[in-house]
């Protein structure tokens, strides 16, 4: 008999004693059933109580929620069985028993912040499990700051490398923005500026993924990429030796023959005014180039100066 008093089956005891009863239906759910048997003079023994096998899995969990840190897992599912929390991998990341209410908490090995695959499965104290409910935690996690930035000797472009996916955004100090750029899978980005920068202009950076997370800012300076201006007031004293005139405080000025030969090198003074030696002197009417390069390397246009004629005819 099952629950209830309703009859499943009935059979005869064969001569050696043993009996088999087919039931209908089949009890595979953990029910509790009592069996009896009656002679052939209607007298009815006392009944044995006997469970039948668990062999229904339960249902799948449902209900899934991940705590803003990452670090807890709660659902329903079947009283009393286990919840089993697994990363996409496999690795078990925490297990916990569902309630009597049929809820449960499972507290995880590690935050799951960043938008990793999880998988929850229901096993009931039978062994029975239940189909796998998948979970996708939140990512919260913000990127890094860009890192290994250039800048093109143009100005106009900057590159750089981040997190695939991210977006970047340069702008000024001022907060206006000079243009983005997506990181690509290999992680590196190219940004075309708008405008162009300008010398020792600071540039702030940030990348912000699918998620919306924004990293922390990374902030670059320009270097210098504009060339001073040409020499001016350049000239050669009377015996051929000095060359003379005004640059950039700081620079450096070159003097070379039409060869290209360097005849002489000086830094520009403070208030603007340089003075180069030549070696040898020059004093024979040569074409001389007279250039300066500012401390980042930037080269000037070309000044030319000719000395002196001071050689005697033959």
């Amino acid at each position: 008999l099952g629950e209830g008093g309703i009859l499943l089956g009935s059979a005869t005891v064969e001569a050696d004693g043993t009996f088999l009863v087919t039931l209908t239906p089949a009890q595979i759910d953990g029910d509790l059933l009592s069996a009896s048997q009656t002679d052939a003079a209607g007298n009815e023994s006392d009944s044995v109580s006997l469970t039948a096998p668990d062999l229904v899995a339960p249902d799948a969990p449902s209900n899934l929620s991940l705590s803003v840190d990452g670090m807890m897992l709660s659902g329903t599912g079947e009283a009393g069985a286990q919840a089993t929390v697994r990363a996409a991998d496999g690795t078990v990341l925490g297990t916990a028993t569902v309630r009597l209410d049929g809820t449960f908490q499972v507290l995880l090995d590690s935050p799951q912040t960043n938008g990793q695959t999880l998988r929850v499965q229901l096993a009931d104290a039978a062994g029975n499990q239940s189909g796998n409910t998948p979970l996708v935690a939140a990512d919260t996690t913000a990127p890094d700051a860009v890192t290994a930035l250039t800048i093109s000797g143009d100005g106009v472009t900057l590159t750089g490398r981040g997190e695939p996916g991210a977006e970047v955004s340069v702008r000024d100090s001022d907060g206006n923005l000079l243009g983005t750029g997506e990181v690509n899978a290999t992680g590196s980005f190219s940004v075309i500026l708008n405008p162009p920068l300008g010398n020792a202009e600071v540039l702030q950076l940030v990348q912000t993924d699918a998620a919306g997370n924004t990293s922390p800012v990374a902030n670059l300076t320009t270097p210098d990429f504009t060339p001073p201006d040409p020499l001016s007031n350049v000239a050669i004293s009377a015996n051929g030796a000095v060359v003379t005139g005004q640059g950039e405080a700081g620079a450096s000025v070159t003097v070379r023959d039409a060869n290209g030969t360097l005849l002489g090198t000086t830094t520009v003074r403070p208030d603007g005014s340089f003075s180069v030696t030549l070696v040898p002197p020059q004093i024979d009417k040569q074409q001389l180039t007279v250039q300066q390069a500012d401390p980042p390397g930037n080269l000037s246009d070309p000044s030319l100066v000719t000395a002196p004629d001071l050689t005697p005819p033959a």
